[in-house]
């Protein structure tokens, strides 16, 4: 991928603005908004910034490199990105404990909070922290979905899911009914409906575990 295919978006929004790209610590910027000296196509004459510009455009686009983590202090629970090989997809995981130089994550998704045991974890070849990944995830993420439930086994799954995976409250509600969304019995009784859940938290970690749980399930679109 070309840089002015990665940035395709970028570039026509700074251009609908009357403006020239311009790349400022690694960040592309409107060249009008700039200082001459800051960006990193100033080459003295704007024949040369023209040339460094296009140079830059039809260049391959190079990931930044991330600096290197200190695991050893990386507190337990941390959401952390990981894969088997270089070649696979990251996988959303929680940071367990890093030991004789591996990082080892708790299994299927879990924290400390919810694990079943403290063995329940395993190393992992790579891995990264997921802070700017959540960034981005959190812009989509909600606090409250209405879902279908009216299979039992749908159900059953979904209150296990919330009760050992969320700590914080979560309701369930149709009309102007309110029940404990960890309760299978408050939920069979309004589930023949579609319910909607809300969860009681400003715990990124929290909201983002709640929306993989609940887009396991039949979503209602409002």
């Amino acid at each position: 991928m070309l840089n002015k295919e990665k940035y395709a978006k970028e570039i026509i929004e700074i251009a609908c603005n009357g403006g020239n790209i311009a790349v400022v610590n690694g960040k592309l910027e409107n060249c009008r908004k700039t200082q001459c000296n800051e960006c990193n196509f100033n080459g003295g004459t704007i024949r040369d910034c023209e040339i460094k510009t296009r140079k830059w455009a039809n260049s391959e686009y190079v990931e930044p490199i991330e600096p290197p983590v200190d695991w050893s202090r990386v507190p337990v629970d941390t959401p952390i990105l990981v894969k088997v090989t270089e070649k696979c997809t990251w996988i959303h995981r929680y940071f367990a404990k890093y030991e004789n130089g591996l990082v080892y994550a708790w299994e299927q998704g879990a924290t400390s909070w919810s694990a079943e045991d403290s063995d329940d974890v395993c190393d992992w070849k790579y891995a990264k922290l997921a802070t700017n990944q959540i960034k981005k995830e959190n812009k989509t993420m909600k606090t409250e979905f209405t879902l279908n439930l009216d299979s039992p086994t749908d159900l059953n799954n979904f209150v296990m899911e919330i009760w050992t995976q969320i700590p914080c409250d979560v309701d369930g509600k149709h009309g102007r009914r309110i029940v404990d969304a960890k309760s299978y019995l408050g939920m069979i009784g309004i589930s023949m409906n579609p319910v909607t859940v809300v969860i009681n938290t400003d715990n990124e970690d929290y909201i983002k575990r709640f929306n993989e749980i609940c887009s396991k399930y039949k979503i209602v679109e409002e």
